[in-house]
């Protein structure tokens, strides 16, 4: 396997970079990932990796990223094809991964940076993004095979190799501003909180990051170190679902206040309560906020007489009043009842 087989929990602070690379391409490409069956996983073969799926979970695509950030321009030197050897290494490594594949198998290897990537006569910037090997010309490529030849003599892989640009900025701090002002341009007002959203999709990628490959040998087969997209899409939708509802609460706030009961000295912990809710519904620990769950899914399917909001959650409040006995606080159940209608309204 390639010396770039994650290292666990050892590499576990240090790799910011690849992480909010990661996120920016999914982001970026919402509109391509969003009906596609994959799953991505991070220090596990190379930096990350996307790995597209037939809907039979045969591995069709992947494009694997060795992600670096750099405060200087990258040039054909020693650095660079010590990279790139690495890089051509994964090719061979994911050819012989035993995940099953489908007869049309693929896959891409990127080296991706947030600065140019100088070739003799041509750059590779936010004018130019990607950058095919194959694509260059002859002179080009035989200097660019040359150089990692010199290091290792195996060049079976390099017309999969591709330079990639990234516009993110230097500093962690910085990229992360890029990714909330991304979030809100894709997703809009879908999202009321873009900050948190960042993060909650950044945890996804942490927990894969801090686990042991098994054996400390890359394997696609391993789930554990995957995030596969029905967990992003499901991310996601708890995301968008959490913003309708404030969106709601926002606009008719005085009158769902009257009909749960929630003085206005109460409404900030109301409000703080159903948003934890979104996540808790998914959480099988939370067993009110199960409960609670199924019963608006039960009595929605039969509230066929409401004509707004305001009448559901009134009929459904009434019902688990009488149906529901209260363990916790009537202020977190409210808060519950008010996150399960309006996640369960979006779901029809």
């Amino acid at each position: 396997m390639s010396s770039g087989t994650n290292a666990g929990v050892h590499a576990g602070t240090g790799f910011e970079f690849q992480k909010h690379c990661a996120l920016y391409l999914l982001i970026e490409n919402w509109e391509e990932h969003k009906n596609k069956k994959y799953f991505i996983t991070i220090e596990h073969h190379d930096d990350f990796l996307f790995c597209y799926q037939s809907d039979d979970g045969l591995i069709e695509k992947i494009k694997t990223y060795q992600a670096k950030k750099s405060s200087d321009s990258w040039t054909l030197n020693k650095k660079l094809y010590e990279i790139l050897q690495k890089i051509l290494q994964v090719g061979q490594d994911l050819k012989s991964d035993p995940v099953p594949k489908s007869s049309n198998y693929s896959h891409n290897l990127y080296f991706i940076s947030n600065n140019y990537i100088k070739i003799p006569n041509n750059i590779v910037n936010e004018s130019n993004k990607i950058v095919k090997y194959s694509n260059l010309s002859e002179e080009q490529q035989k200097q660019i095979a040359k150089g990692i030849e010199k290091i290792n003599s195996d060049l079976s892989e390099i017309n999969n190799l591709h330079f990639h640009y990234i516009d993110l900025a230097k500093t962690s701090k910085e990229q992360k501003r890029q990714l909330i002002g991304l979030i809100e341009d894709i997703f809009e007002d879908q999202v009321n909180d873009p900050k948190a959203a960042v993060y909650a999709l950044l945890g996804l990628f942490r927990e894969i990051e801090l686990t042991f490959n098994q054996g400390s040998v890359s394997r696609l087969l391993d789930k554990s170190k995957q995030v596969d997209s029905n967990k992003i899409k499901s991310a996601i939708n708890i995301i968008t679902t959490k913003s309708k509802a404030f969106d709601l609460w926002r606009d008719k706030k005085s009158e769902i206040s009257i009909i749960l009961k929630i003085p206005i000295s109460q409404q900030k912990d109301f409000e703080m309560h159903f948003e934890n809710s979104f996540d808790f519904f998914k959480d099988i620990t939370k067993t009110e906020h199960q409960n609670i769950f199924q019963f608006a899914q039960d009595k929605i399917a039969i509230l066929g007489s409401c004509y707004t909001d305001e009448d559901c959650i009134e009929n459904l409040y009434e019902l688990m009043c009488n149906e529901i006995p209260i363990r916790q606080s009537e202020l977190y159940a409210k808060a519950a009842l008010f996150a399960a209608y309006v996640e369960i309204k979006e779901r029809q």
